[in-house]
């Protein structure tokens, strides 16, 4: 549904709400009007009431802002486990040389080894 369907359907049950004992019931008797279920239109009802500061919640923008936060912090996190992960580091068949172990690096970073045999 487009955004401009939205608001109409949301001005329209707030202007008649009055005319029903319940949200719920405008929201019924507008909904088949409007072509959408009379739960969709609820939660339109609902998200204008919580971005406009009538209902307790969080608003979309803050919705919006969490999820980009939880994304920024998930890609972090993955970065951090690469960087940390021993494994990442390990040049395979080579176990025990590479950039940061052996004759080729400062053996600033022990390198874990993988196999049965230590490596040799």
């Amino acid at each position: 549904f487009s955004p401009e369907l939205r608001e109409r359907a949301v001005r329209l049950v707030q202007e008649h709400q009055g005319e029903y004992p319940s949200l719920w019931l405008a929201t019924e008797s507008i909904a088949p009007k409007i072509g959408c279920t009379a739960q969709i239109l609820l939660n339109w009802v609902k998200r204008h009431e919580i971005d406009n500061g009538q209902r307790p919640g969080l608003t979309t923008a803050e919705q919006q802002r969490i999820k980009e936060l939880e994304r920024e912090n998930k890609e972090l996190r993955r970065a951090q486990a690469t960087y940390y992960d021993p494994w990442f580091y390990d040049p395979g068949p080579y176990r025990g040389y590479g950039p940061y172990w052996g004759p080729y690096g400062g053996g600033g970073m022990v390198i874990i080894q993988r196999g049965g045999n230590g490596g040799h």
